[in-house]
């Protein structure tokens, strides 16, 4: 019991957690459609998305925390084509053996509508 519980110690010494405010951005895409006419849009929602990667050691890396997938992440769960009021920040968590980095992202999810 005793190796066991300071074994629990250990892992607990060597797990973290930070979250670091990144920024802020108006939109996802322009909202004009590139041609200066306002384009206009209902906002379906608030969403938010991420998008992570393991790095073994903190330096063996799986992967990179990509800010495009953690966007199209949070407009695809409710069907939209864009973000605005768009909020992102980094979550890293280390554990014994490694450290996981998500890059989060929230905005209000819009889609587009005819005229």
């Amino acid at each position: 019991m005793k190796r066991f519980l300071l074994f629990m110690i250990l892992i607990a010494a060597f797990a973290g957690c930070a979250v670091i405010p990144v920024g802020l951005i108006d939109s996802s895409t322009p909202l004009d459609g590139g041609n200066g006419k306002h384009r206009p849009y209902k906002v379906l929602g608030r969403a938010e998305g991420s998008h992570g990667a393991f790095s073994l050691f903190g330096f063996i890396p799986f992967g990179k925390a990509d800010f495009e997938v953690a966007m199209n992440d949070a407009i695809r769960r409710l069907n939209g084509d864009a973000l605005i009021n768009v909020r992102y920040w980094h979550r890293g968590s280390n554990y014994f053996v490694g450290t996981y980095s998500s890059l989060e992202v929230e905005g209000d999810v819009i889609k587009f509508v005819q005229e």
